[in-house]
């Protein structure tokens, strides 16, 4: 039994793996993981459990949940979806209240196939390495995870949970006791204690855990301690009796012993003999990859129309926006009576910097002086649409339209700005060359998560993407403007301040998750119309 540790690359919280696998010996690891099974059978152990699973069916393994998987055919294609938890814990926190129950056995199957949908998409973009992959892979991430809390979560807490007949309750248990011993391995833990905060029986619960991991309470304690060692001896310079008394072992021989055991070397021979860099995930797992044109040949048997629509066709702190359109009309009818208290279409976001969430309104103002217009681009073809304001902050602003009870459009207007850059531009805003100055020296990070909830149904969604290029281009042009520089050069320029313009059509489930990611001085408008059926 081994603690696994998953590698994330090209700094995508996302990471997938595609293959013919013949088994994995029980194992666990901190990140949540789909399997979806493109093709054979294959039974996975997990939670107490046994479960069969045949082409199709799609499985969520919790962080932390024990597990080993078998195959039950001769060749079998699955594909594995590990999503990095602390890092989408940061966008969703619910996400470590709640574990997840998913087999497709079960009569969940609408919202299952938006899974696949999704799961295949990711696939499919990393494969190809398109476009704005990464952003696209971890916004269907996104998505994901908002299916997964809306439809499949339990909470750890609640004895009776999502399950009429009470059948999950011991795999909700084992996640429970599982991540408490995760998380408190460095300080004297018992048996009893855990069986007195799960109010059952200390010889049950060692039954149970022997059952699980194959390993007796105290064997799993002590493997844990010295697996969580390893960076202490690579990455630091303590001492091995510090290590020992950081990871919870009462005496220093205990762990020499233990890590021997597991080693097959003591921890001073181990930090001896490999380097920092050497520490690589511990893989059990007995598989064959899968060549990328196999795989999307049996992605299109799911799903064709998705197969062909990916193939085809200094950081601020993330920004997260919810947007309930749960009751879209009345919403929207709300944000029309205070659009017309705000006076004409064409002077309310001048004057929402005043109305509305306060004092962190969007920079209007600012936006709409002349000298501004290179910057202003998406801002003014945001303007132009007269749509009601449903909500602003410092660096964004949301419109939508609405009838029948449904929500026609939604439009998102993203800038990189934080109130210094605006305070900044507002001081150079009488001389273009001091804007360009700025412009050129930004040099921020934002990551936006827009959580539109409440929708359902087919979407068009259209990007307009101005990066700091565009807006450089367009004030040395404006600068210049008076020299000639040749019709050659004005070309060139012209088309170095064309926007990024991208275009795809998604099914929502409930909600709609949107990332943007925006470096240096940038902006993006997005358009979602809803496909008329």
């Amino acid at each position: 039994m081994k603690k696994e540790t998953i590698l994330w690359k090209e700094d995508l919280p996302v990471n997938v793996l595609a293959a013919d696998v013949r088994e994995w010996p029980i194992h666990f690891h901190e990140d949540l993981e789909l399997i979806y099974l493109l093709k054979g059978k294959l039974t996975i152990k997990s939670g107490g459990y046994t479960h069969l699973l045949s082409g199709g069916d799609v499985f969520i393994v919790n962080s932390n949940e024990i597990h080993s998987i078998e195959s039950q055919s001769e060749e079998n294609m699955v594909m594995f979806f590990y999503l990095k938890e602390k890092y989408f814990a940061e966008y969703h926190p619910e996400l470590r209240q709640h574990f997840f129950v998913l087999n497709t056995k079960e009569k969940k199957e609408k919202h299952a196939a938006y899974l696949r949908d999704h799961m295949g998409r990711i696939m499919l973009e990393i494969l190809e390495k398109g476009y704005q992959y990464r952003e696209k892979a971890e916004e269907e991430a996104h998505n994901i995870i908002g299916c997964l809390l809306a439809h499949f979560a339990c909470s750890y807490q609640n004895a009776e949970g999502n399950e009429s007949d009470g059948s999950k309750i011991l795999t909700r248990r084992l996640a429970r006791i599982m991540n408490y011993i995760c998380e408190n391995y460095s300080r004297k833990l018992t048996l009893q204690e855990i069986a007195e905060r799960e109010d059952l029986s200390i010889y049950y619960l060692s039954h149970v855990m022997k059952e699980c991991t194959s390993l007796s309470f105290q064997d799993f304690l002590n493997y844990i301690r010295s697996y969580e060692s390893i960076p202490l001896l690579l990455e630091t310079n303590k001492k091995v009796a510090a290590i020992s008394e950081e990871m919870g072992f009462s005496a220093v021989r205990y762990y020499i012993k233990h890590f021997k055991n597991w080693y097959g070397m003591t921890p001073k021979e181990y930090r001896e003999t490999h380097t920092a860099f050497e520490i690589k995930p511990e893989n059990c797992g007995v598989y064959t990859r899968l060549r990328p044109e196999e795989i999307k040949e049996a992605l299109k048997l799911y799903s064709e129309e998705m197969c062909r629509e990916v193939l085809f066709g200094k950081d601020n702190l993330p920004v997260i926006i919810d947007i309930d359109l749960s009751a879209s009309e009345s919403v929207i009818e709300a944000a029309k009576t205070e659009h017309g208290r705000n006076g004409t279409a064409a002077s309310t976001y001048e004057k929402a910097g005043v109305a509305w969430d306060k004092p962190f309104a969007f920079p209007s103002r600012l936006l709409a002086a002349e000298i501004m217009k290179p910057l202003a681009r998406p801002y003014n073809l945001m303007r132009s649409l007269h749509e009601p304001l449903l909500k602003n902050g410092t660096n964004y602003m949301i419109t939508a339209t609405a009838s029948a009870g449904k929500t026609e459009s939604i439009s998102i207007l993203l800038y990189n700005l934080n109130e210094e850059i605006c305070a900044d531009l507002q001081r150079a805003a009488y001389d273009r060359m001091e804007i360009l100055r700025y412009i050129e020296k930004v040099d921020i990070n934002t990551n936006f998560l827009v959580k539109l909830t409440g929708l359902s149904g087919e979407y068009e969604i259209s990007r307009y993407k101005m990066n700091r290029e565009n807006a450089i281009i367009a004030y040395e042009d404006a600068i210049n403007k008076q020299n000639f520089i040749g019709r050659r050069q004005m070309i060139l320029n012209n088309w170095h301040t064309l926007p990024q313009i991208d275009s795809e059509r998604v099914s929502a489930c409930s909600a709609l998750n949107l990332v943007s990611r925006l470096s240096g001085f940038a902006a993006e408008l997005i358009l979602i119309d809803r496909v008329k059926e």
